[in-house]
């Protein structure tokens, strides 16, 4: 009897393994798709924010381009990974009466800021680039 229940656990113990090497890499796959997926879009909140804030800059009377490329160029400055990326950014309408709008444009490409190896990341649909524009009406003086 109790050789019958060794063989039984055996089994199992085999079961188990074969199992979890089926299991382990879909979850490996599924969890750097997440990390990959979560780190797009907290690199998103960052250009969202840099765009909101220079905008809001080129928004007030006393704005002037120069002034307004800094801040943004600073903003974007203070990611790391948004620092090493080659980024693009308009600034336009600074210059223009109350009541007109200005806008800010801001475009990285995506495959500057993976974290990720490349031959992992062919298995998820990711963006050519990421970007964001933001548009706020001149403030009088």
């Amino acid at each position: 009897m109790k050789q019958h229940l060794t063989k039984k656990i055996r089994r199992c113990r085999g079961m188990a393994v074969v199992e979890a090497s089926l299991l382990f890499p879909l979850l490996l796959i599924l969890t750097l798709g997440a990390l990959e997926y979560g780190w797009m879009f907290v690199e998103q909140e960052r250009i969202l924010n840099a765009c909101r804030q220079a905008a809001r800059t080129a928004a007030t009377a006393n704005a002037t381009q120069f002034g307004v490329i800094t801040e943004l160029t600073t903003l974007l400055n203070q990611d790391p990974s948004l620092a090493r990326s080659r980024y693009t950014y308009t600034v336009s309408n600074v210059a223009v009466a109350t009541g007109q709008p200005v806008t800010v444009n801001v475009s990285v490409n995506y495959a500057n800021l993976q974290i990720n190896s490349p031959n992992i990341t062919e298995l998820f649909p990711v963006p050519e680039a990421i970007g964001d524009s933001v548009t706020m009406i001149k403030e009088g003086p």
